[in-house]
């Protein structure tokens, strides 16, 4: 009775996280500190900002925004990989700096029939351990839909008429298949250029979920 009273064993348990699949906005994700990783990712907690989700014909993806101590933004998703589980870590690149890194023309000739070639022409120092020296581009006009939500929770329409977000995708491998670039095309026209790492699940150090 006086557990009624005064809401005594209704305290929810806190939850347990195992997976990456788990996180919601405000849980902290831990890395380890392994060199397979970006020197700004290495040992560093990160905290979930925002959840999305990417559509493929083949299925989806759930993407989490995760942002450092200093508001420094990356992307995380958790990729199946052949039955393999795993991590593909990005960054966004500004137009400036994708101009710089790799040579114009070039980087325009992703959107010709085909599959190119990207070399790199530098690296800032800012991006030590994200770039790979060369691409060779894998996916030309993909399609898929984006949400602003988890499609784990509740499927996407089978006929993409609701919330999700079309886009037209290329994709990239490094000469070493452990780097990725990708270039995301939107309706309004806007492109989103970002640099990623594939890493095994368990560079993850700890999960910690928010109150």
């Amino acid at each position: 009775m006086f557990k009624k009273l005064f809401g005594f064993g209704n305290k929810q348990e806190p939850r347990q996280l195992t997976s990456v699949s788990q996180l919601e906005q405000r849980d902290i994700i831990t890395f380890k500190h392994r060199q397979i990783l970006p020197e700004n990712l290495q040992g560093g907690s990160f905290e979930v900002t925002k959840v999305a989700s990417y559509q493929y014909d083949d299925g989806s993806v759930k993407e989490l925004t995760l942002r450092d101590e200093h508001n420094v933004s990356y992307f995380l998703a958790l990729e199946d990989n052949d039955g393999d589980p795993q991590l593909a870590l990005s960054r966004k690149l500004p137009r400036k700096q994708v101009l710089s890194i790799f040579n114009e023309d070039d980087f325009a000739d992703l959107w010709q029939p085909g599959f190119s070639e990207l070399v790199c022409q530098t690296t800032p120092d800012e991006l030590a351990g994200w770039l790979n020296g060369s691409y060779q581009q894998t996916v030309n006009e993909g399609e898929a839909y984006y949400y602003e939500r988890d499609l784990q929770l509740a499927s996407a329409s089978a006929y993409q008429d609701d919330d999700g977000e079309p886009l037209r995708y290329h994709e990239c491998e490094g000469a070493d298949d452990r780097y990725g670039l990708n270039i995301e095309v939107w309706s309004d026209g806007s492109t989103d250029v970002a640099v990623t790492i594939y890493c095994p699940v368990d560079i993850i150090e700890a999960f910690h979920p928010h109150d």
